[in-house]
């Protein structure tokens, strides 16, 4: 799916429709990625723990594949229906829901659980991209404002849900929060029809490029938020008996509380933020701090209960929180500022998380528990120096093209003149802001986060608009009266 011209994307009002679907679909989402146990508690509430670990690695193996079908299907030039996803979605998690309740209450178990494991995989997964693909046309600032409130209020639901010690109702949120998110999507198909648009114009040769801009980019959001789930998984442990769990594990607790209080931090400062390229700017800026949270949690030798159990959960939690509304948002803007279509966006990142999480899970069986601390130690240092290369490097190059260019010093006052007399749009006018200081337009592909071919769109149309044909002329339109 995706979009007929490069420009950003339109801000588009909060929808209620929108919001109850992403509470629906996320609460499942949220229990898994921020508590896996949540799932291993319900198995073991109704006595068929020892299907726990096979059931999450099941569930991930088939959500990646289900991911690369839809990489597969987009590259060989079949696009999904939205309308007929959606209603596959709902018929798949709906048997995957039975299923599963099947399984732990009848004897043939791990056939029914296996099936359960496998259809809920991939009706999540059709329903996440229909999610996607409905909301792409939210601008970054609005799409990270309604996912951290999501994401907020689907941890409230999850731990809320967990702390019933109810095995029935942990059971049924698990196996109908899909069903109904499903159910909300279709019902408000008549306000998303218009949100469906042909395919990007963006020429197939230049995919690969637009490709490689989108990860140079956005990289150490993604990479950070993988490491996160494979943090996740490194602690995922299976539980001993559910009463104990839902009231005893103040980990699990801690990392649902620190969801809560991150995503509700995320939602207010995207509220409040008045530029959104700032806003965007600030969230990377964070990234190398809010990293290092989860490693307290393997890094400190202390009793991992009480208060310092959800202290540990909570710092994981809030890591996991921030680099999940990112990625997401990210995901969403993918065509408009990178050119990259969103299948093959939404389904690269399905297999990455999924590879990740499960990487992590297996790796917490095969090793000692006294090794892990070392592996994820070796992981974040790399990340760490990885970042803070990118940061040498990217100074290196505004230095260079600060003396290629030789930066004009140029009143921001004539700059809001020109938008206010041309009609600029308000990422034309940062563009014309930088071409006024000098800048080129692989250094403000940089700056504001987008493809260098989405920059010389945008100079394009600020020439037509300003009726000039070169940048000589523009910096010229600074020195006359309009």
């Amino acid at each position: 799916m995706g979009r007929s011209s490069f420009e950003q994307p339109a801000q588009m009002p909060l929808k209620p429709y929108h919001l109850a679907f992403s509470l629906l679909l996320l609460n499942p989402v949220a229990s898994l990625v921020s508590a896996g146990n949540y799932v291993g508690g319900t198995l073991t509430a109704f006595e068929r723990g020892e299907f726990s670990l096979p059931f999450m690695l099941a569930f991930l193996g088939m959500f990646a594949a289900a991911a690369l079908a839809l990489v597969a299907l987009h590259r060989w030039g079949h696009a999904l229906p939205l309308g007929r996803t959606a209603w596959a979605s709902l018929f798949i998690v709906a048997t995957g829901g039975a299923a599963l309740a099947a399984g732990t209450l009848c004897v043939n178990v791990p056939v029914l659980l296996g099936a359960s494991a496998v259809l809920s995989a991939i009706g999540t997964a059709a329903l996440l991209y229909c999610w996607l693909a409905i909301c792409s046309a939210f601008s970054f600032k609005s799409s990270l404002l309604w996912i951290a409130a999501s994401l907020c209020l689907a941890s409230i639901m999850s731990l809320a849900v967990l702390t019933t010690s109810n095995a029935h109702v942990m059971m049924a949120t698990t196996a109908l929060s899909p069903c109904v998110a499903a159910a909300v999507l279709l019902a408000s198909r008549s306000a998303w029809r218009s949100s469906a648009h042909g395919e990007t114009d963006a020429p197939r040769e230049k995919q690969g490029t637009a490709w490689g801009a989108f990860f140079s980019g956005t990289w150490p959001v993604f990479v950070g938020a993988l490491l996160c789930l494979f943090l996740l998984g490194l602690m995922w442990t299976e539980p001993q008996r559910a009463l104990e769990f839902a009231h005893s594990a103040s980990i699990t607790q801690g990392t649902f509380i620190g969801f809560i209080v991150a995503t509700a931090a995320i939602a207010a400062i995207a509220a409040l933020y008045p530029s959104e390229k700032r806003l965007r700017t600030a969230c990377f800026s964070f990234a190398p701090i809010i990293i290092t949270l989860p490693l307290a949690a393997c890094i400190l030798t202390v009793d991992p209960s009480g208060i310092i159990g959800y202290l540990l959960g909570g710092l994981t939690g809030i890591a996991c929180s921030f680099f999940a509304s990112l990625s997401l948002s990210i995901i969403l803007e993918s065509e408009a500022s990178w050119h990259v279509p969103l299948p093959t966006t939404c389904g690269c990142c399905g297999i990455a998380a999924s590879l990740a999480l499960a990487s992590g899970v297996v790796v917490n069986q095969t090793i000692e528990p006294s090794q892990t601390m070392s592996v994820t130690l070796a992981l974040f240092v790399a990340y760490l120096v990885a970042l803070a290369t990118r940061a040498v490097r990217s100074n290196a190059r505004a230095s260079e093209a600060r003396q290629v260019d030789g930066p004009v010093d140029i009143r921001q006052e004539e700059c809001e003149r020109i938008v206010r007399a041309n009609g600029l749009s308000p990422r034309e006018a940062e563009v014309l802001t930088l071409l006024a200081r000098g800048r080129s337009s692989t250094y403000i592909a940089q700056e504001l986060y987008v493809s260098p071919e989405t920059v010389k769109v945008h100079i394009k149309h600020i020439y037509e608009k300003t009726n000039v044909h070169s940048r000589q002329e523009l910096l010229d339109l600074f020195e006359r009266p309009l």
